[in-house]
């Protein structure tokens, strides 16, 4: 019964996932070139850790704000696939058995890499994250790649299929819209305040060891720019505000 349904996208599930993990080994095969190869298993799972979030220990402290530009590239990356592997017929079936597997690969993965973590912390000063809570993370944000992958137009047809008004998928397509140009707003107050403080910029490359060290300053820059961008959004204002009087409001059409 199921059969079908997970030959049909199992493939395009296990090819998200394998193309993440063969980026991450390549990174960490280069990390172990310049460290040691005994390092790499390390690297892998704590590079897996971050693309989903989850937080990581080192030497004692936790990065608890992980990098977000990885797991929004792996996002948009996912979501375009499942879009594709929609296609422009599906079954209800069909997006069960699609998004059990989009959500129940990636939590194996991130066992897997907790449990590399767990081996590597009694060698070298990783700790790996609270299981739960990096299962947690990894479940919400692949249910989430999912749900936005699937697109307007079956979110659309789900809702009028159940009899429901389609008004929520336009309600969420203005919020995009709306994000959208708030993060642009917010990258424009990023690269202001770096042109305003190219002095402190300069200080930090200061203490850059060679030319080794600003290639990975700027690596790390980089992979935070999007969180920089999310905390530069600008807030919105107050509304307008309105006394109302204690009698009943009525309603026209």
């Amino acid at each position: 019964m199921w059969g079908p349904h997970i030959r049909r996208f199992a493939p395009t599930v296990l090819v998200n996932h394998a193309v993440t993990v063969a980026l991450i080994v390549v990174v960490a095969v280069v990390i172990g070139i310049g460290v040691s190869f005994s390092v790499v298993p390390a690297a892998i799972g704590a590079m897996w850790m971050l693309s989903t979030l989850a937080p990581v220990g080192f030497s004692g402290q936790t990065l608890g704000v992980a990098p977000f530009l990885p797991a929004a590239l792996i996002a948009l990356g996912h979501a375009h696939r499942v879009r594709v592997a929609c296609g422009s017929t599906v079954t209800v079936r069909n997006l069960r058995v699609f998004g059990a597997l989009s959500v129940l690969v990636p939590v194996v993965l991130t066992l897997v890499a907790w449990f590399m973590l767990w081996d590597a912390s009694s060698v070298y000063p990783v700790e790996p994250p609270n299981l739960a809570v990096a299962e947690l993370r990894t479940v919400v944000l692949h249910g989430l790649v999912f749900v936005a992958g699937l697109g307007p137009r079956i979110w659309r047809a789900l809702l009028i299929r159940r009899g429901l008004p389609a008004w929520p998928v336009e309600s969420v397509r203005l919020a995009g819209s709306f994000l959208s140009w708030m993060a642009v707003a917010g990258l424009v107050v990023v690269v202001v305040r770096l042109v305003a403080n190219l002095s402190s910029a300069g200080a930090a490359y200061g203490v850059a060891a060679g030319a080794v060290g600003a290639t990975g300053l700027t690596v790390l820059s980089l992979l935070y720019l999007p969180t920089l961008v999310i905390g530069a959004v600008p807030p919105p204002g107050p509304g307008p505000s309105r006394r109302l009087s204690g009698r009943p409001v009525q309603w026209t059409p």
